[in-house]
Order: structure tokens, then sequence, then C-alpha cells
């Protein structure tokens, strides 16, 4: 139980990138082109080359020359090809970047070594808030497929604005979120022993005292906040109101008694003036 203290830290960042695991795959339709083609224009060139050079000598500047050059001149030329066009494509790109790479720490479980421990700490904060809007979402109520159209609104809403403030504050922090410094391995392995050992927290970076730059981060934070609290609030309402007409089902029958009784009596009312008229 040495290390389960050091586990445990960032477990919010943790949960959000397992959650958003597909995020950090885009998919490159331009691998497999540059393979396939790479092989037949190397087979080309090797027959072509037969003739001139013998097969051991085909084969070798084919190997070692043809192939090598053909594969990263059709790279180039996909990737320019696939280059995002717009700047929604463009953010779609890096953010998949950075989910990448963050995935990757996540799962060598290098959160705690290579994350720089201040931001690492907002950004789990954020990520905090997040899980508590998806959480408070998640729920069968709002999960139904007869969920009304003004709940499905607020729900795919709140849903989309925590993710874009979740690629917001990544965006902001990527570029210091990582520390700066290197160390060996059992570097890592000693200080991990020891803070554990003494029960200390991680020694703090430099950017304990975060730079105006990282304003916006902190106010996408805060605002990521109030929104948690408010879906929260509104997820608890839905759900006491809809226990209520479950467990006392007779109000729902009573309003729509109400209503016909009184669309009857405005009907009477109406011909009775009709009549009244008519005489």
């Amino acid at each position: 139980m040495l290390f389960s203290k050091r586990k445990k830290r960032y477990e919010n960042l943790a949960e959000f990138l397992e959650r958003n695991a597909g995020r950090s795959h885009t998919p490159n339709p331009g691998a497999g082109v540059v393979a396939v083609s790479s092989l037949l224009l190397s087979g080309a060139l090797y027959f072509a080359l037969l003739r001139f050079l013998g097969p051991i000598g085909s084969m070798l500047a084919t190997a070692f020359v043809g192939l090598p050059l053909i594969g990263i001149s059709l790279h180039l030329i996909l990737r320019e090809a696939f280059r995002p066009k717009d700047a929604r494509s463009q953010r779609i790109q890096e953010m998949a970047r950075i989910y990448r790479l963050l995935w990757v720490t996540h799962k060598q479980n290098r959160l705690t070594k290579d994350l720089d421990p201040t931001l690492a700490e907002l950004l789990d904060e954020c990520a905090r808030h997040w899980l508590r809007i998806h959480r408070a979402l998640g729920g069968p109520f709002w999960t139904q497929e007869t969920l009304p159209v003004h709940w499905k609104g607020v729900r795919d809403r709140a849903i989309e604005a925590s993710s874009l403030a979740m690629d917001d504050v990544l965006l902001i922090l990527e570029s210091h979120l990582y520390k700066r410094e290197t160390k060996t391995n059992w570097q890592d392995v000693v200080n991990e022993f020891v803070e554990d050992l003494l029960d200390q927290p991680p020694k703090r970076s430099p950017t304990a005292h975060l730079p105006p730059e990282y304003d916006p981060a902190r106010e996408v934070a805060e605002r990521l906040k109030l929104l948690a609290a408010e879906v929260e609030q509104a997820a608890k309402e839905v759900l006491r109101e809809e226990a209520f007409d479950e467990v006392f089902g007779g109000s729902k029958a009573l309003e729509a008694c109400l209503s016909e009784l009184k669309s009857i009596r405005e009907a009477e009312t109406e011909l009775d003036g009709e009549l009244r008229v008519s005489e």
C-alpha cells in the first residue's frame, strides 16, 4: 500500500481521459494508401532496374533507396492533401494530438511524474466538474428516447459546452503542461518512494503562482464549476418532479380531468350565448 496515495492523484483527469479515449485517435486515410502505393511503385522500380543492375543490385537499390524515397514522397503529398482546410478541422486535429499525448501518459501511469503539478491540479479540477455534469446527465431520465425536446436541448448544450470548455483549457495549458526538466527513472522511483514514505505531496513547480496568461484557464474552470452546479440542481429538480408523478400518478389524471371539464364549461357557455342571440 506504499504507493496507493500516488496512484490516486489526478484521478478525475484519469477518468476524463478514459471517457474520451476515442478522441485520441484520428482517422488517417493516407496511411494505407502510402503503404500499398509504396509497395506497388517499388515493385515497378525493381523490374525497371532489373535489366541494368541485375536481381541483387535491383533489390538493394529498391530496398534502400527507392522504397524510402517513394514512401516519404507519398507521405508528404498525402499529408498536404489531407491537411485541415478550415479552423474547425484544425482544432479537431490539434485536440486529437493533445488527447493522444495525455492518453499515452495516462496509460503509462506517468501523469503524476510527467505533468507540471500546478497545471495538472487545475486540469484535474476542471475534469472533476466535467464529470459532475456528465454524471448528472447520464441517468435514465436524461438518456431515454422519449426525453422531452426542451430537456434534450438542455442536455445536449450542457454536454457540448463542458467538452468545449475542457478543450479550451487543454489548449491554454498544453504548451507548459509537461515538466520541462527530465529525470532518470531511478530518480523518479526514489522521489516517489520518499514522498509516499513521508506522506508528502509532490514538490510544487515554479508555476505554483500561475502567470497572467493562464487567467483564461482559471476563468473557464470557474464557469465549468458554475455550469456543473446548475446542471446538478436542474437534474435534482427534474428527478423530484418525475418521482412525484410516478408515486402520485393521480396528479396527472386530475389535471387532465380539470382541463376536460374546463373545456366543456367553456363550450356550454359559448353555446348558451349563441342560443340567446338566436332568440
